[in-house]
Order: C-alpha cells, then structure tokens, then sequence
C-alpha cells in the first residue's frame, strides 16, 4: 500500500467504526512515490494472477470428479472411455503440483514472485512484466 491518507472501517455485529489513518514511507527506503505507486500495481496484478492460477486449479478439480462420475458405469465405447482416460490424464497434468505449466505450480511462482516484489521497494524493472490474466 502506497503512502497516504486512508479511511479504515470495522464492522462487527452489525455496528461500524471508521477512522482516517496516514500511511508513510519507511524513512530507510529510498524508493519514491511514483515507485512505490509501480510496485503496489504489479503486487496487484500478480495477486490476480494468484486468484486465476488457483481457480483454474478447482475447476480443473471439479471437472475431473465430474468426468469421473458421469463415465463410471458407462456402457461406452472403448473410443469413449480412451478419450475420457486422455482428458483425465490432462486435467491431471494441469492441476497437479509437479509439472512446471501447472495451475498449481503457477500459482507457487506468483507466490513468491509476490513476496519478492513486496520486499523490495522499489519501481519494478522492464524484465519483470506483469502477469497478464
């Protein structure tokens, strides 16, 4: 969150509290505003990519239980049953952790991609383009 003033509210058993808090730099970092404003949109951008990775992952989930479901005890051809057993076989590969392309696997990249970005303070360079989603 870049510096500057923000308004704070609670809600708790249906009763509200707001108050206006003023965020400031660390007067350790040398990093500008206009940085900091770069940085907390890449931060932004790679948590989305995070949310799709990870969602991409359930659905995968989901569709795998309901492929399995709807050819158990299906009288199917045994073309039928191969191409079930082939899209399985890549909903596996896609929602699995190993494999490098991964939603998973993705979503561990973003993962640390966005504590690193968190950590530094400071505009992000043109070798490191945000994640497009």
């Amino acid at each position: 969150m870049p510096p500057g003033r923000y308004t704070l509210k609670l809600t708790v058993d249906g009763h509200s509290s707001t108050q206006t808090v003023t965020v400031r730099n660390d007067p350790r970092s040398p990093a500008t505003l206009m940085a900091l404003r770069a940085q907390d949109s890449l931060l932004v951008r790679i948590s989305h990519a995070m949310h799709v990775a990870f969602g991409g992952a359930q659905q995968g989930v989901t569709l795998r239980t309901a492929l399995t479901a709807a050819t158990r005890g299906m009288a199917a051809s045994e073309t039928a049953a191969e191409m079930a057993g082939a899209l399985v076989a890549t909903i596996d590969s896609l929602t699995e952790e190993s494999p490098s392309s991964s939603f998973r696997s993705l979503n561990s990249t973003f993962a640390r991609q966005l504590t690193a970005q968190d950590n530094g303070d400071m505009v992000p360079t043109q070798a490191e383009p945000a994640p497009s989603c």
